[in-house]
């Protein structure tokens, strides 16, 4: 049977329309792979450059904590400024993920409420002299109770020099209480000073610390007690600072596709609207 005279041109246009078909698929896979290939790179660019976020904030948090540690050790100007400077660091490097800022911008505040290592040495030495008179007065009189010894009033000094620092504490916190005037101490500190035997006063005691002015002693208690809060704070804020900054670290890059790659492909949008 002899092919009609449309024959020729069916098949020239069923060749055509396969090749169109063709070009179409090999369009639209070609713009898949592109777009494929583009969100490969684009997650490989911010997987490396949350990598290099990742260790300049591994490094900067080390440095901050660090500190932290030296300005507890040693609460001088010098450790208040690096503490500083690494504070500083942080509000940079962990932006604008506000957690770790937050908390490293409370334990900085927190310093400022640290003494002195000068400060702290005096308030341990006021109760440690406190201590080394309760304890040798103690002993003198166990000594003096013993019927086998035979202790000249003259060399009786410790329980009279305890007994009387002891009273003029606590008259002058009454007197601070009472909102009356500090009492004159200075003779005080003069007769219990030359109250010793030989006139001289152990290398261990310090009367004039011990009879320092109720509302001074008292100032120094309050400070000792924000010290004492601050360096337990600032320890616990570390932990704080170590929890959120590593619950940040943990979390996976922010990917987000490139500019278009939401938009889905059809076949049909690829001839144009219909």
């Amino acid at each position: 049977m002899a092919n009609p005279d449309w024959f020729p041109l069916a098949t020239a246009a069923a060749t055509t329309l396969a090749a169109l078909v063709a070009a179409a698929v090999a369009l639209r896979s070609a713009m898949v792979s592109s777009r494929t290939a583009a969100r490969v790179a684009d997650l490989a660019s911010r997987t490396t450059l949350q990598s290099s976020y990742t260790q300049n904030r591994l490094e900067t948090a080390s440095l901050f904590l660090e500190a932290v540690e030296a300005v507890i050790d040693d609460p001088s100007p010098a450790t208040r400024r690096r503490l500083r400077a690494r504070l500083l660091r942080v509000q940079l490097v962990f932006q604008p993920a506000g957690s770790p800022v937050e908390i490293a911008e409370r334990i900085y505040h927190q310093a400022g409420d640290l003494l002195s290592n000068k400060a702290l040495g005096d308030h341990k030495r006021e109760g440690e002299m406190l201590r080394q008179l309760e304890t040798s007065a103690g002993y003198e009189e166990i000594m003096i109770e013993d019927p086998r010894n035979h202790i000249p009033a003259d060399d009786v000094s410790m329980v009279l020099v305890r007994d009387e620092i002891l009273k003029i504490r606590d008259e002058d916190d009454q007197a601070l209480k009472d909102k009356k005037p500090a009492l004159d101490r200075d003779d005080a500190i003069y007769g219990i000073e030359h109250n010793f035997p030989d006139g001289t006063t152990p290398d261990w005691l310090s009367v004039p610390t011990l009879l320092a002015p109720a509302e001074q002693r008292a100032a120094r208690g309050n400070r000792l007690s924000q010290d004492r809060r601050a360096r337990h704070d600032m320890r616990t804020g570390c932990e704080d600072f170590v929890r959120e900054a590593g619950q940040w670290l943990s979390e996976p890059p922010p990917l987000k596709a490139p500019r278009g790659a939401g938009r889905k492909l059809s076949g049909l949008r690829l001839h144009g609207r219909q």
